[in-house]
């Protein structure tokens, strides 16, 4: 199997594991509050990584920890932010939002000199909004806090995604260069404890979320992402990304029989159609 295989292989278990962390983190969030969950989380991502990394330090460089710095605090605010939102809103919704993040990272591409704004970016992120106003419509107004913090935690991953593709064209070491952003998302959430009223009730329902959140979809699923994207093409990889508000949905029907509505297939497909309108053809513009 070719590395462009593996990585296509890599990419889909790793969006499958994301998607089924939202029902998990829908369930936690009863039993822990936001930002003390994301900071439990992270905590157990890095200390996983830690036995790995700890004989590789010596490679750290100042560029690495400042890169890992900008990447650590994006994902840490997403994750309170995504978190925050499941308080209110249900997980297929909470994923589809998130998803938004793959159609936003073309606006912020030209910034770091990455590529330059197209007019089907324009199109395709009209029509991605419309989908979001046919998922959310029927609960915008009672539920409009938990539908506006994950559509800035869908803002912050975008300009993760389009960081990260800036940051990984240095030398880095993978494995270092995660468990230092998994460190720093772990510390940003403190800054948020004081405006929290924090709560913890030690559940099991609790305990599997943040392990599974922990060690796979956060520490694997980081380390999925950073090492394999880089052997495919970014718009062959943001259309995998796009399968994981489907994934979500699976899981959430699956996990805590979250009913999917007419809502959440029509706003789906026609976010999914947004998505991958805009990766099709930015394909084969490359490929002319």
């Amino acid at each position: 199997m070719s590395q462009a295989h593996r990585a296509l292989v890599a990419l889909f278990i790793m969006t499958a594991c994301w998607g089924a962390t939202f029902p998990f983190i829908h369930q936690a969030v009863h039993d822990c509050s936001p930002t003390l969950f994301a900071i439990i989380r992270n905590s157990i991502a890095a200390v996983a990584l830690l036995p790995i990394v700890i004989s590789r330090f010596k490679r750290t460089t100042r560029i690495m920890i400042w890169h890992a710095l900008v990447l650590g605090a994006l994902n840490g605010f997403a994750n309170i932010a995504q978190s925050t939102g499941l308080l209110t809103i249900s997980a297929s919704s909470s994923a589809f939002i998130t998803a938004i993040s793959v159609i936003l990272v073309p606006f912020f591409m030209p910034l770091l000199k990455l590529d330059r704004l197209r007019l089907i970016d324009i199109i395709a992120a009209l029509i991605t909004l419309f989908g979001v106003f046919v998922l959310t419509q029927s609960q915008f107004t009672d539920y409009w806090q938990g539908n506006a913090w994950t559509l800035a935690c869908a803002l912050s991953y975008a300009i993760y995604i389009t960081s990260l593709s800036k940051f990984t064209q240095h030398n880095h070491d993978i494995l270092l260069l995660v468990f230092y952003q998994l460190v720093i998302s772990a510390l940003f959430p403190l800054c948020a404890l004081p405006f929290e009223s924090s709560y913890l009730s030690s559940t099991a329902t609790l305990w599997s979320a943040v392990l599974f959140c922990g060690l796979i979809g956060t520490s694997v699923g980081l380390l999925l992402q950073n090492f394999y994207q880089r052997f495919i093409s970014a718009a062959t990889a943001a259309i995998i990304y796009a399968f994981e508000p489907i994934f979500a949905s699976i899981f959430a029907f699956w996990l805590i029989q979250e009913e999917i509505t007419r809502h959440t297939i029509i706003g789906g497909a026609i976010i999914l159609a947004g998505f991958l309108l805009s990766q099709s053809l930015r394909q084969d513009k490359h490929a002319n």
